[in-house]
């Protein structure tokens, strides 16, 4: 019997291992798709970004010459890529197919290699330029991925059982606005509306065209926006944004009161230095670090989110 329970042991601590190995490739994944998307379009055309931001009439849809990726950074991405895909392979072995199964790790580790499987049929597309679908498929993917191996080092590691009544619920509704903020700010990205509002107070926004940018996911994002459409785009972007922190910040004033302390202060310094963030990143015309370090906070708040989720009780 102490023989079973040891083996156990050694196999959930390898399966958290590996998956503190799958989060450090995902945040690999998700930095290198962000640098080769964001550096591509700054070829495209100059002076970059100033130059996406267009107003062009009815008719515009003239749009550069799609500049290539370099042959290198291709190959790490496929190297890495192909890496996350052989742990979350090894892991599901370790965790599915002995005997006692590992039922927790092995979901947690099936979701994880769904959304891989999705990420692989999505770059089919990757390559055609301006399809804005692709691009919030491909970030909100990894995203979610980074997540969830979070989640699935602490189901492995044995944390113990949400405390506060209701927190699982509050972590995973978060969780849940945080990617419709993502999925916004990935459309303002892949329509290059960034600059279209560089003032909050002083946006000229087109609400009827703005709407039709915002539902069009499949139509090319090379196809230019008027300003007036691009600035609808960023302060729904900003608004939501600003909803958005008021309710981390209340779940994070939970968290405190139900004396987790050192989580709730992460909540809500992630929750205050996103959209700051993101405000430098306008005023000082997108910097590819600026923007690359936007993306991260947002992978970071919803791992400490998604670690919030986790009930496990031994």
């Amino acid at each position: 019997m102490d023989c079973d329970l040891a083996l156990l042991q050694r196999r959930r601590h390898l399966v958290r291992r590996m998956a503190w190995l799958c989060a450090a490739l995902m945040l690999c994944i998700i930095s290198l798709s962000a640098y080769m998307r964001l550096s591509k379009e700054a070829v495209r055309c100059a002076p970059w970004p100033q130059c996406q931001v267009q107003a062009l009439g009815a008719d515009g849809t003239a749009t550069p010459a799609p500049a290539q990726t370099p042959a290198a950074l291709k190959l790490v991405h496929r190297v890495v890529a192909s890496a996350t895909l052989l742990v979350l392979l090894l892991m599901l072995v370790v965790s599915a197919t002995s005997t006692p199964r590992l039922w927790s790790e092995s979901r947690g580790t099936l979701i994880l290699l769904v959304l891989a499987i999705f990420l692989a049929v999505l770059g089919r597309w990757s390559a055609q330029p301006g399809l804005p679908g692709v691009v919030l498929g491909n970030l909100l993917a990894g995203l979610l991925m980074f997540a969830l191996a979070i989640r699935l080092v602490c189901v492995a590691g044995g944390s113990r059982a949400q405390s506060m009544r209701g927190g699982m619920m509050g972590a995973w509704i978060c969780m849940l606005l945080i990617c419709l903020q993502v999925l916004l700010g990935g459309l303002v990205s892949a329509r290059h509306a960034g600059l279209s509002c560089p003032v909050f107070g002083a946006c000229v926004a087109d609400a009827s065209g703005g709407l039709g940018a915002l539902l069009s996911w499949v139509s090319p994002s090379a196809t230019a926006l008027t300003q007036e459409q691009g600035a609808f785009l960023q302060l729904a972007h900003r608004i939501a944004g600003v909803a958005l922190v008021a309710v981390l910040w209340a779940f994070s004033w939970r968290l405190w009161r139900a004396d987790r302390r050192g989580v709730a202060a992460a909540v809500a310094l992630l929750a205050a230095l996103q959209p700051l963030v993101g405000l430098v990143v306008v005023a000082w015309q997108q910097p590819l670090p600026l923007v690359l370090l936007h993306n991260l906070l947002a992978a970071a708040l919803l791992a400490l989110l998604a670690a919030q989720t986790v009930r496990v009780e031994r």
